[in-house]
């Protein structure tokens, strides 16, 4: 029997398929997002009331980023489990056999949090500042880092069902509270529109800054323009991409302790 070229059979099937319009390359790059997309941390909680509707959601939001990471918190396991993110919400990236520790790096190097099925305990938890557990200390480590969050406000398995007033508007004041915190809730059929406000605001906020960097800086620092700084107590100067420094300039800018930022 001859031995079997792998590599001829592979060129074979590419150009088979390239044949009939599909091309496989472009297919994978498609799978999950662009490089320039933002990095989710998505965690599934217990709060489980609409959660076929949060796992589509979360397919769509996890084609806008560039790195989508999922942990599903222990009480949500015996749901939701690895093959359901991977079929139903697409997921790659599982941390379901993680430490804490080690999720909580993946927090700290992605740019938003994403609660699909947040549940109720622990926003009574974090709103009143207790942090006696993993998902409360997920959620409040990235509020004291100043992470953005979202999280649906309708997962709650008993919200259809509250009649009392004072319960519902204790619920209501928890939220209120969440959100002063910096939560930014929706209802779970505007998971990925809301999503998308968040990730747009952010490069909004980003070109809005470059576009001062550019404004503040400038082409040519001379003597002049460190002295000016230095009477207007300005601690630095920008410097334009490609802009010059004269000597002068320099040697003042050390004696009046200027800093000069070069922008890329």
């Amino acid at each position: 029997m001859k031995e079997i070229d792998e590599e001829k059979i592979r060129r074979l099937v590419l150009e088979s398929l390239k044949q009939i319009g599909i091309n496989p390359a472009v297919t994978h790059q498609n799978v999950g997002s662009g490089v320039d997309g933002p990095r989710a941390l998505i965690v599934l909680n217990s709060g489980l009331r609409r959660v076929d509707e949060a796992l589509e959601h979360v397919r769509l939001i996890e084609k806008q980023c560039s790195k989508a990471a999922f942990f599903t918190v222990s009480s949500a396991r015996e749901t939701l489990c690895k093959e359901d993110i991977r079929e139903k919400a697409g997921g790659r990236c599982i941390l379901d056999t993680v430490s804490e520790d080690g999720v909580e790096k993946v927090l700290s190097m992605s740019d938003i949090l994403v609660l699909p099925t947040f549940c109720f305990t622990v926003a009574s938890k974090v709103a009143n500042l207790i942090v006696d557990d993993f998902e409360s200390r997920l959620l409040f480590s990235a509020l004291a880092q100043g992470k953005k969050v979202l999280a649906t406000k309708d997962s709650f398995s008993f919200i259809g069902l509250v009649k009392n007033e004072r319960i519902g508007a204790e619920i209501m004041h928890i939220l209120e509270k969440l959100k002063d915190m910096g939560i930014n809730f929706c209802e779970t059929q505007d998971l990925e529109k809301v999503f998308m406000e968040l990730v747009s605001s952010d490069n909004k906020e980003s070109q809005r800054n470059d576009s001062n960097d550019r404004e503040a800086s400038v082409k040519l620092i001379t003597a002049k323009v460190v002295t000016e700084a230095f009477e207007k107590g300005n601690q630095r100067i920008k410097l334009a991409k490609g802009g010059k420094i004269t000597p002068l300039a320099r040697d003042l800018a050390k004696e009046y302790s200027i800093e000069i930022v070069t922008l890329g």
